[in-house]
């Protein structure tokens, strides 16, 4: 009898806090599943000091996939002792960290490791908070031309107009080639300047490819008609780092670089068309609806997927003409029609284009 009471209040228990438990809401049960992530995070945070270097950093990448919570625990972890583990933390707090990083990132100016300066100074810029610009203008005054390139590209994403003066003396007095190239792009991009704008475009001549590179990669932020020219002329460049600059940079210049990047498509180099094909799908602009569609029947498929890419990003104005596409007789180029149809409506009538057809004719006035 006493053990079939005992059995009762226990499963008495039990369904009391069954209930409970289905009672609370979803907001409460994910605040307790935080709670115990937050716990794990302590956990590995405290072992972090005992563990080899190695160990350290594979711990950095667990904690960086937990909650956004997570990585506020990561700011003591900027202090460690290794180099190694310090870029690591600095990494996923820039990937993961929010402005909370904010003021951890501008101790981390300090450090004496040139890649964590580095990583921070390219954060502080894209947070765009102007606390951050003195700090920033003092990593001018550097020796590491990567660390100094860093700072002043995050003071032109600030819009530093403090730093011009500084900045103008740089462009006209540093030495290193690539430093020099970067302080005359902030100029260029802070005001305008025609002077400096021509300095980064002689950048895209120079006999070394890394500062043709660097050249060719700021001057998609100055937003200049003068640089498409000269970057398109980019896309044939023997070092394949300054095509991909140069092909970023178009795209990132945007809808009036569209039309001499839809001229780039008749060259005969696959690989410039695939970059200029790259630059138009960043745009999405509806002029290339064409260029779009006729990429798409190319045999690279690298090509057709940077097609499909850009008239995705076009939407509804292309899902006409790629329904006109179903009919073609080959087979690959149905397919992907039919997987840029897919993307751009959320349907799936697989390469069926009587399907496609009708349900367009339902719906292309809604």
């Amino acid at each position: 009898m006493k053990i079939v009471l005992t059995v009762a209040v226990i499963l008495f228990g039990l369904l009391l806090a069954y209930q409970a438990a289905a009672q609370d809401s979803d907001e409460e049960q994910e605040k307790r599943q935080q709670l115990r992530q937050l716990q794990k995070i302590q956990q590995l945070i405290g072992q972090l000091q005992h563990l080899e270097p190695e160990r350290r950093i594979a711990a950095i990448k667990e904690i960086e996939k937990m909650p956004e919570a997570a990585p506020k625990l990561l700011f003591p972890v900027l202090k460690d002792s290794e180099a190694s583990v310090r870029i690591a933390a600095a990494q996923a707090l820039a990937r993961k960290g929010g402005k909370s990083v904010l003021e951890p990132f501008m101790e981390a100016l300090k450090d004496e490791e040139p890649q964590v300066r580095r990583i921070a100074a390219d954060k502080l810029g894209k947070l765009g908070d102007e606390r951050a610009v003195e700090p920033l203008m003092k990593l001018l005054k550097g020796d590491n031309p990567e660390v100094c390139r860093a700072a002043i590209e995050a003071l032109v994403a600030l819009r530093a107009e403090r730093a011009i003066e500084t900045l103008k003396k740089m462009w006209k007095g540093e030495n290193n080639k690539s430093v020099r190239i970067a302080a005359a792009f902030a100029v260029a991009a802070l005001t305008g300047d025609e002077g400096a704008l021509k300095t980064v475009l002689e950048g895209l001549k120079d006999e070394e490819a890394a500062t043709r590179a660097y050249a060719a990669s700021v001057l998609g932020r100055t937003g200049s008609r003068k640089a498409i020219e000269p970057l398109v002329k980019a896309l044939k460049d023997k070092d394949k780092e300054v095509r991909a600059a140069a092909g970023k940079s178009l795209g990132e210049i945007g809808k009036p670089a569209v039309e001499a990047l839809i001229g780039v498509l008749r060259d005969k180099d696959k690989e410039v068309r695939l970059l200029a094909v790259q630059a138009l799908a960043v745009t999405g602009d509806e002029k290339a609806l064409d260029a779009f569609l006729k990429a798409l029947q190319e045999k690279d498929e690298k090509i057709r997927q940077a097609a499909s890419e850009g008239l995705a990003k076009i939407g509804r104005p292309a899902v006409g003409a790629l329904i006109d596409l179903l009919k073609s007789k080959d087979i690959v180029v149905r397919f992907n029609a039919a997987r840029a149809l897919e993307k751009i409506t959320g349907q799936d009538f697989g390469i069926d284009h009587d399907k496609w057809k009708a349900w367009h004719e339902e719906n292309k006035d809604k």
